[in-house]
Order: C-alpha cells, then sequence, then structure tokens
C-alpha cells in the first residue's frame, strides 16, 4: 500500500510466480521491515463458516474491572493469551496482538484454560467458546473501539487436488459441510 496525498491508502497489485512467493515476501521484510505485506492467495474451496474473534476473559480479570469502556491502550497493559501460529512463517503481527506481554500456547486449550484462570486476555472465536460464555468462565471484553473491536475471518473447506479426492476423502467432505451448517 502507498499513501496518497489525501492520506488514503492505495492497494499495490503485483503478480509474483507462485513458486517464489515465500522468497519475495522474505525479501521484502527484510529490505522494508516498517512496510507490513501480506499475501492473499485465491483458493478454489467452499466457505463453511465465518470466524467471528472477540477479546475475552475470566470475569474477575482486572480489565472487567474497569469504570470506563476499554480501549485499546488498557489492552496493551494486560497479559495477552496466543495461540501458536502452526504455519511455516510465524512473523505476522496481528493488530490485536500489541499487548506489551504475550504468553503464547502450543495448543488453544492451553490458551483457554490461562484465560479461565484470569491470567489475561485472549481473542478467540465465539463458535468455539461458546460453552465457557454460557457457564460464565468467560466474558466478553465490551471494547470502544471504531475500528478493531472484532476480528473476522472464515473457514475453508479446500482440497489439495479436488479432482484427485477419493470417495473416503469426499464423503468427510460432505460431513465436515452439514455439521458446519448446523
Amino acid at each position: 500500500m502507498t499513501a496518497r496525498p489525501d492520506n488514503l491508502a492505495t492497494p499495490i497489485i503485483h503478480r509474483i510466480d507462485y513458486r517464489a512467493r515465500r522468497q519475495c515476501l522474505e525479501a521484502f521484510a527484510q529490505d522494508c521491515p516498517d512496510i507490513q505485506l501480506e499475501l492473499h492467495e485465491s483458493v478454489l474451496g467452499d466457505p463453511l463458516m465465518p470466524a467471528n474473534f472477540v477479546a475475552m476473559a475470566a470475569p474477575a480479570h482486572p480489565l472487567l474491572q474497569l469504570e470506563l469502556e476499554m480501549i485499546l491502550e488498557d489492552l496493551r497493559q494486560h497479559r495477552h493469551l496466543l495461540s501458536r501460529d502452526s504455519g511455516s512463517s510465524r512473523t505476522r503481527k496481528l493488530a490485536c496482538q500489541s499487548a506489551q506481554t504475550r504468553w503464547t500456547m502450543s495448543h488453544k486449550a492451553t490458551s483457554f484454560r490461562a484465560a479461565r484462570m484470569g491470567l489475561g486476555f485472549a481473542w478467540y472465536p465465539e463458535e468455539v467458546i461458546r460453552e465457557e460464555l454460557a457457564a460464565g468462565q468467560l466474558v466478553h471484553l465490551h471494547l470502544a473501539l471504531a475500528q478493531g473491536a472484532q476480528q473476522a475471518g472464515a473457514l475453508y473447506l479446500v482440497f489439495a487436488g479436488p479432482d484427485a479426492a477419493g470417495p473416503g476423502a469426499q464423503r468427510l467432505a460432505e460431513l465436515i459441510r452439514n455439521a458446519s451448517s448446523q
């Protein structure tokens, strides 16, 4: 993205050979560390469900004791619980990862437990922690933000080679589609 005179961002679209994409992104990150460049690949897949991430914490967490509406700066003063990114390149820093102290867990269940114990706050998909919300073990952190109060994403079902998927893989895909539509 480049800044236009009116301070609006302008996307720069550049096509690169898909086999060299990682090397290009790594070289760019080294040459321009102050600029975040993300690769958004198009895939042939079926969208299964949206994933809306919201900030959560245990009911007794200090963030929930604040008398004013929370802002991003309030979050920065408290421990952020994360689940490890399993991708091959773990250099991406999300806006919601700006807390001064972060604990990164190897498994999301560990992060859930740490949050329930009041050890920090985390961004979780509402669908995944529905039981914890219903039981009152975790609660929403209502943020007074014009942007960033929720992080949105989506879950897709993608075959590596759709034409080569056998009957077992096709049946599993059908079961996943049915389960995600309920």
